[in-house]
């Protein structure tokens, strides 16, 4: 039976079973791939960071999401699709893995941050 988000470890199998399936969607794939390279373990453990903030306020990301993927859209062709693609695979993962207040809090909170993305970059 699924439960909610409560832990470190409940973000950080959130993180890495969204990465493995945007590493298989083939919009995504390409870009995620040309900018992460073989740093993967680093990105998981800074998106669980990220993550962990977003859900449970644990103040522990240090960085700027947004000036980084303004330069990635400067790189690339960040569409509206693809940010619905994103945030589709995101909710379709929270959703295959946990169920409760936590997990309806990451899927509002990456709608939050798709629709600020959106504004924010370049089309």
């Amino acid at each position: 039976m699924k439960e909610d988000l409560k832990s470190r470890e409940d973000v950080q199998l959130m993180v890495r079973t969204f990465y493995e399936n945007v590493f298989e969607d083939v919009m995504l794939a390409p870009i995620f791939i040309s900018v992460l390279g073989n740093n993967m373990d680093a990105h998981y453990s800074k998106m669980a960071d990220f993550w962990e903030d977003q859900i449970f306020g644990s103040f522990k990301f240090e960085g700027n999401p947004m000036k980084v993927h303004i330069e990635l859209s400067e790189r690339f062709s960040i569409d509206s699709d693809l940010f619905d693609i994103w945030l589709n695979l995101f909710n379709l993962n929270v959703d295959q893995l946990f169920v409760g207040e936590n997990a309806e809090k990451a899927k509002e909170q990456a709608g939050n941050i798709a629709m600020v993305m959106r504004l924010k970059m370049k089309p």
